[in-house]
């Protein structure tokens, strides 16, 4: 009999184009959003991680440096995410009224949110939920959003890959240093670029298929 053997296929997600200026500006403008500052997303899970929770207590530390808004866009996965949700608007009821922080829940045109945005950040402390690689940071990267996300997940390898940031899970104030410095620096452009090259490489849709592919036919040329 032959050896066991471990293949192992990345994920792959549909390529989109990184919208233009004055596409990305229309779409701002339709969810409500500021044209003439940084918008940084959060589109992790609510109840599985702390991700939303360490980005709520970062926030006000990045808003005393960089005056951006921050979109929570969290699809419910469990009736936990009521609470959770509570949890993290309580916390920055201030930020909300002043409109520098927006929740939208489950977005309809997502693609749009994620691709008309500078920044995207999941500092989760586990991938539990979702893909080990989280499949919005995927498409996030191929639209041309830089991300943030955090470290001692399987999301290390995105880091390690020069692809993304990383900052210790749990940590707010290494996130919020990190987003301020990313937003506020000359680096995001070679950010978003680093990361979309990465994601062209070895995440697209078609890469995963054609990976399948090769391992089929080798399975039919060995029977």
């Amino acid at each position: 009999p032959r050896p066991p053997r471990v293949v192992h296929v990345p994920p792959g997600v549909v390529a989109r184009d990184p919208l233009a200026p004055s596409r990305r500006d229309a779409v701002r403008g339709a969810f409500g959003l500021p044209v003439d500052r940084p918008v940084v997303l959060y589109a992790g899970d609510l109840e599985f991680s702390t991700a939303a929770r360490t980005l709520a207590a970062a926030i006000p530390e990045v808003q005393a440096r960089v005056d951006a808004t921050f979109v929570f866009a969290c699809r419910p996965k469990t009736p936990a995410a009521a609470a959770a949700l509570a949890d993290v608007r309580a916390r920055l009821g201030g930020q909300e009224a002043s409109g520098r922080v927006r929740f939208l829940g489950n977005v309809e045109d997502f693609h749009d949110l994620l691709g008309c945005v500078d920044l995207q950040v999941l500092p989760a402390d586990t991938t539990y939920a979702k893909t080990d690689l989280p499949l919005v940071v995927l498409e996030g990267l191929l639209a041309g959003v830089p991300a943030v996300v955090g470290r001692g997940t399987p999301m290390d390898e995105l880091v390690e890959a020069g692809a993304v940031l990383g900052v210790p899970h749990s940590d707010a104030g290494a996130l919020a240093t990190t987003i301020a410095e990313t937003l506020s620096g000359p680096a995001l452009a070679a950010l978003a670029g680093a990361g979309r090259a990465f994601a062209l490489a070895r995440h697209t849709a078609q890469a995963m298929a054609c990976a399948h592919q090769a391992l089929y036919m080798e399975m039919l040329r060995s029977e």
